[in-house]
């Protein structure tokens, strides 16, 4: 049971990302009914956006999950990202034609590639558990660098008198991958990018999705367009494109789990507002809201429960260097062995 439980928020978030890339992406910009001068200011937003190299960002996130297994997670991050030159060209010319076998290749790139500070503050309560965390850190060459806080939470063992590790991020995709299952089901050597079954899916979530604008407001100062979408996710359960990364991820194994698995899921609300700039036409603010009630059963267990999130972002520092400080004698140790220190401390 705890696994289809993590299994369906796990999934519930990937829907909101995929959603929410579909709708800011530079090709295929959804504009829905709106006017042509409205579209025109996604069009150029998005151009904008995806032209970045860095950017910095505060992030808020609170999750409830309401039912015979409560839970509540809420947090804030904040920090920077951004790539060169040239890894960003190399990202988007890996993108361009790619088979679900190179994906792992382009996240191993991203992550090594990226130059990052993170200060995450982050707290959790379920039945029987709570935590508080609190932790910076720092990406650079493709090393984490992880501070003693974080490494007595991963651990659970007392880090006295350590400053750090860093931990070797490459090859991580794989070994995350190898955790999650089972992905022989997938056509390792078909396009992402076959032009005839994405023109099929992305018709398919566009119908699931509408757009309008609503009235000019202000962000941190700075005049902004408001633009809000809503998206049938009840409709996005129902493509085969889901049933395909529900077996997958969740190691299902025949199609009534699958079905069972979908089917206990029901939207009452998925939306999002993202606030562009009057003038630059950059993205100074997303907010999402969502809404649903799940219910699953397996065996005398049963998961009967609402699960609420709001999340919101404000970005900054457009194409700003990302400063950080990296020590140079930091001891580094792969991301394999950092994983079997976590297991063993759990």
């Amino acid at each position: 049971m705890q696994k289809k439980h993590r299994l369906i928020i796990a999934l519930i978030l990937l829907l909101a990302a995929a959603a929410g890339a579909l709708a800011d992406a530079s090709e295929g910009v959804y504009c829905g009914d709106l006017a042509q001068a409205d579209c025109q200011i996604l069009l150029e937003n998005a151009d904008l956006m995806n032209a970045l190299n860095s950017l910095a960002f505060d992030a808020s996130m609170d999750m409830r999950l309401d039912g015979a297994e409560p839970m509540r997670l809420a947090g804030r991050v904040h920090g920077a990202f951004g790539f060169d030159d040239e890894s960003l060209r190399a990202l988007e010319d890996m993108s361009a034609q790619m088979s679900i076998a190179d994906l792992t290749a382009l996240v191993d790139l991203a992550l090594t590639s990226a130059k990052a500070r993170l200060s995450i503050e982050m707290s959790g309560a379920a039945v029987e558990d709570s935590f508080d965390l609190d932790l910076d850190l720092l990406l650079q060459d493709g090393v984490l660098l992880l501070g003693a806080e974080a490494l007595e939470a991963m651990t659970g063992e007392s880090m006295e008198g350590l400053a750090g590790i860093g931990v070797d991020l490459n090859g991580a995709i794989d070994l995350v991958l190898a955790e999650a299952g089972d992905l022989s089901m997938l056509d390792e050597s078909a396009p992402m990018t076959d032009e005839s079954a994405m023109q099929a899916i992305e018709a398919e979530a566009e119908a699931a999705m509408s757009v309008r604008r609503l009235a000019d407001s202000e962000v941190n100062g700075v005049a902004v367009a408001v633009f809000e979408t809503v998206i049938d996710v009840n409709a996005l359960l129902s493509m085969p494109l889901v049933a395909q990364m529900v077996a997958t991820s969740g190691g299902l194994e025949n199609a009534q789990s699958i079905d069972e698995t979908l089917n206990s899921i029901h939207f009452a609300n998925m939306s999002s507002r993202e606030y562009i700039g009057l003038q630059d036409r950059y993205t100074y603010r997303i907010d999402m809201t969502m809404d649903m009630t799940m219910t699953l059963a397996e065996g005398d267990q049963a998961l009967d429960g609402a699960l609420a999130l709001d999340m919101l972002v404000d970005l900054s520092g457009f194409d700003q260097p990302v400063e950080l400080s990296m020590p140079e004698d930091v001891f580094v140790i792969p991301l394999a062995m950092m994983m079997q220190m976590s297991e063993q401390g759990s």
